[in-house]
Order: structure tokens, then sequence, then C-alpha cells
């Protein structure tokens, strides 16, 4: 009984701070940033569900989000909603396909789109305009477009996609803060132009007077 009432109090504590972080990323946004990367230090931080429900609460308050998944690597997305082998951001791209061909629609107001078969364009290259130009287009139809991508240390295709955002969030652990990981990867993002929105650490631990304020105390 009382670890099950420990559990609850660190679930309400959790979905707390989540939605204080998911106020003040979108308090930062600029009316004109609609298009907004997700990138990480690495892949223990939990980034596309994070994504996911961030997408969901603001398709609750009437927003069009489109959630793409442009880790080429990975599937994050397929994986998590079990849409495998499905068409999507990457045929968009290279093949003949149309966003409304291979939109997978969770309700009215959020829409997912998969990876796509990258192998089917093994010898093909993703040119930055082509992307910019799909973004573009993709706003027409949406008020955001969440861009999930590969971890971006090393990863120039990840790092692409970020620098073509109009902002960019990094999520964190708490160990990459305190080595190199966090400084490499923001160094890198700032490489190709990538517009910092903030740094998110999924795992930070709260002190006491920081519950507080996280629940609006003193």
């Amino acid at each position: 009984m009382f670890r099950r009432k420990k559990v609850d109090e660190r679930r309400e504590i959790l979905l707390q701070a989540f939605y204080n972080l998911e106020d003040k990323l979108t308090s930062k946004l600029d009316p004109a940033d609609a298009i907004v990367a997700f990138t990480a230090t690495d892949d223990k931080t939990n980034k596309i569900n994070t994504i996911l429900v961030m997408g969901g609460h603001l398709a609750e308050e009437n927003e069009r989000i489109l959630v793409i998944d442009a880790n080429l690597r990975a599937d994050e997305l397929e994986e998590m909603k079990g849409y495998y082998n499905k068409r999507g951001f990457v045929d968009c791209l290279l093949g003949d396909y149309a966003l409304d061909e291979v939109l997978v629609k969770e309700n009215d107001n959020l829409h997912l789109l998969m990876t796509g078969r990258v192998a089917d364009y093994e010898d093909m290259y993703l040119e930055p305009s082509a992307i910019k130009s799909f973004f573009d287009e993709a706003m027409v139809k949406y008020d955001y477009i969440f861009v999930n991508t590969k971890e971006n240390i090393d990863i120039a295709e990840a790092n692409v996609f970020c620098g073509l955002a109009d902002k960019t969030v990094i999520l964190t652990n708490e160990e990459a803060t305190r080595t190199y990981l966090l400084e490499e990867s923001v160094d890198q993002l700032e490489s190709v132009g990538a517009k910092i929105l903030g740094v998110v650490v999924t795992d930070y631990e709260y002190q006491s007077d920081e519950l507080d304020d996280l629940f609006g105390g003193n």
C-alpha cells in the first residue's frame, strides 16, 4: 500500500513536471516557429513518447499537429505504434507519394508520418531544399510540425533536419550533462545553424523546494 502511494506520488510529480515543461516550451515559440525538431544526446531519453504526448495535448486544444519520424535509422514511431513497413516521410521526399496517401490519423487534429521505407532509396540523396519544400507545403495544413530525429552527435542527417527546423529541442539525461555529450550535441547543432529552444533533462530528480514551485507552492 505504501509503495503504491509512493509510485502514485512520483507519477503525479512527473506528470506535473511534463505539463510545466510543455508550457515553457510552447511559450518560448514565436508565432513563426511552427516546425520544431527534437533530438537527443543518446537513446535513453524516451524522446518519441515525449513528442507524442506533447502533440496529443496540443491537439486536444484544437491545434493541428503533424508528428514526423525523421529518424532514418531506427523507425521509432513505427515501433511505438506498430505500423511496420508503412510508407512515410522518405517516400514523400524521394518516391512518388503524396502526404495524404501515407498519413496515419490518430484523430482529427493529430496526424503521424512514419519514417518510410528508407532501404528503397539507398542510392539516392536527400536534398535539403526538398526537405524544406516539404515542410513548407505541409505547414499549409498544420499549426505545428514536430520532427523526431536520430540522436544528433555525428549523425549528419539529424543535424540537417534540426538546421532546417524553426527551433530545436535537445533531450538528454543527467549523466550526459556531466560529460562532453551535451556540449558536443549543442556544438554540432549550432554548426548547422540550428536554433536551440531548450534542453530537457528527462531523468531529473526534484528537490523538496523545487516540488513546491512545481505545484505552485511558496
